[in-house]
């Protein structure tokens, strides 16, 4: 294994181990919120979401992927002189961006709660997102900086600590004002996620600035500050427009979602408790085992990028394959085990049957979902990211017109009838264009039909171990553990055995 590729490897591992426990804790994190709020109150807690990724969106405006790629450009041609500048242009840029979005969410905040969400319990909750805006917008520049540099250290302090507060101030508070209602439960929910990002902020601001710069004087070309301003536009301008429709359409989907639930002949009350339940609860668990993938992805953008800078294309295509092939093998496993046991895990985890029934419809968009996941990190390595935004516009369109026509109709089948059809639909669009673009080569014998039957085989055997195991007296959660724990070791041994997966892979 190169230098190169070892460092690819140990950062994707340690951002993998770190994104899985941050992934567990927030489970558990969840797991506890919904019994205090509900399926309701998740459900609130999803749209003021909405709200405030709109507001971060504008907030960062795809600065923090530019500066992520200058910065990993500059390292790979070893010119250390523009780091600097371009770190700090981009923090003023998002600081100025992000106060008028404070200011206009702070301001407006009733207005947008009462005509868009059509709920004014989420109006505080608004207001305490409007103050965190500034150290959200600062804080993702820095952390993009780390990243380039392949120093993962303090972006993955920093999780632990933000996870950590916002845990401690939310169980610490929610049980005691949730007698007031809905509305302070929620608000307590997002000062813990406020107060948390603020540390962030300061954590990472301080690490940077105590940071040692590189003093070398390899290739030192300055540019100016105009030429600086213009690569970073460059890269951040398609990323916003992408960043700021998508944000748009989201928050349209979301609002929709409620609305055409009311009119299939739902209560607002039941709507919104669908929408928590499935959008809240659902996808945080169907996602969980994407935490490779998601780790791998942050890591591929400055990595494609350095290889594709110094014209390295047979670096590029090595990635895209392996990642991709990779992420057919989890995706594939996913979608047997969400498939057969989803009663058994809706239960173990929220302790309630009625969610496992859409863990089991959900399951069979998750390959593609995760592929998906995966190759818009590599469109945006690629410099591809006009055609990026152009599909997922197309996407979001086709989306928000289903659950309008359909959801209205067909109530929760609709809901995921739609998520099945869309995310089929973005999947090849993105797909056949990574083809286009290189030289990627589709290996169906280990990317799919072994991956296939080895999971048939593992989930069999799993069946039969928890039929045996369910004669015992032992906890579903507990049985349901240990059988998955032997599905995944029976499928990477046969993995391994029949030459998927490689040490150096």
């Amino acid at each position: 294994m190169n230098k190169k590729a070892e460092n690819l490897f140990v950062n994707t591992i340690i951002l993998t181990i770190t994104a899985l426990i941050m992934r567990v804790i927030g489970i558990i994190y969840k797991v506890y919120i919904s019994n205090e709020v509900g399926t309701e109150g998740m459900g609130l807690y999803k749209l003021i979401g909405t709200v405030s990724s709109v507001a971060i969106t504008i907030a960062v405006s795809g600065i923090s992927t530019g500066v992520t790629r200058i910065v990993s450009e500059e390292v790979s041609r070893k010119n250390y002189s523009n780091i600097k500048a371009i770190v700090f242009k981009a923090c003023a840029i998002c600081g100025g961006l992000s106060i008028v979005a404070s200011v206009v969410l702070f301001l407006f905040s009733e207005n947008i709660a009462l005509l868009f969400l059509k709920d004014e319990r989420v109006v505080i909750s608004l207001k305490i997102v409007a103050i965190s805006i500034p150290f959200i917008s600062i804080s993702s520049c820095i952390k993009g900086y780390f990243f380039a540099v392949r120093d993962i250290f303090i972006p993955i302090t920093s999780q632990f600590a933000e996870q950590f507060i916002k845990i401690t101030v939310v169980v610490g508070l929610l049980s005691l004002v949730m007698p007031r209602g809905l509305e302070y439960g929620c608000a307590v929910l997002v000062l813990g996620t406020a107060i948390s990002d603020i540390f962030s902020c300061i954590y990472v601001f301080i690490s940077y600035k105590l940071e040692k710069k590189e003093n070398k004087n390899f290739n030192v070309i300055k540019e100016k500050s105009g030429d600086l301003l213009k690569r970073l536009f460059n890269i951040a301008l398609p990323v916003a427009g992408s960043s700021y429709i998508m944000s748009a359409f989201r928050s349209v989907e979301m609002i929709l979602i409620p609305a055409s639930l009311v009119k299939f002949g739902m209560s607002t009350k039941e709507a919104v408790s669908v929408l928590g339940g499935v959008m809240g609860m659902v996808f945080p668990i169907i996602s969980f085992p994407a935490v490779l993938l998601m780790s791998l992805g942050r890591v591929l953008i400055p990595e494609i990028s350095r290889a594709k800078a110094i014209n390295n294309n047979e670096r590029v295509n090595s990635l895209i394959t392996r990642s991709i092939g990779f992420t057919c093998i989890i995706g594939i496993m996913s979608f047997f085990i969400f498939s057969n046991f989803y009663n058994e895990l809706s239960i173990s985890i929220y302790n309630r049957d009625d969610l496992g029934i859409f863990f089991k419809m959900i399951s069979i968009a998750i390959p593609f979902m995760y592929i998906d996941m995966i190759v818009g990190g590599i469109l945006n390595g690629l410099n591809q990211q006009v055609k990026s935004l152009e599909y997922q516009m197309l996407e979001s369109v086709l989306k928000i017109v289903l659950i309008y026509t359909i959801v209205p109709l067909k109530g929760v089948n609709g809901l995921i009838i739609t998520m099945l059809i869309t995310t089929v639909f973005s999947f090849t669009l993105s797909f056949l264009r990574v083809i286009k673009v290189t030289n990627l080569k589709i290996n169906f014998n280990n990317w799919i039909i072994k991956p296939l039957i080895f999971s048939f085989v593992s989930i069999i055997i799993g069946r039969v171990i928890n039929s045996v195991l369910g004669e015992y007296n032992l906890a579903i959660g507990v049985v349901t553990a240990m059988v998955l724990f032997v599905v995944l070791m029976i499928y990477l041994f046969l993995l391994k055995l029949f030459n998927c997966i490689k040490f150096r892979d």
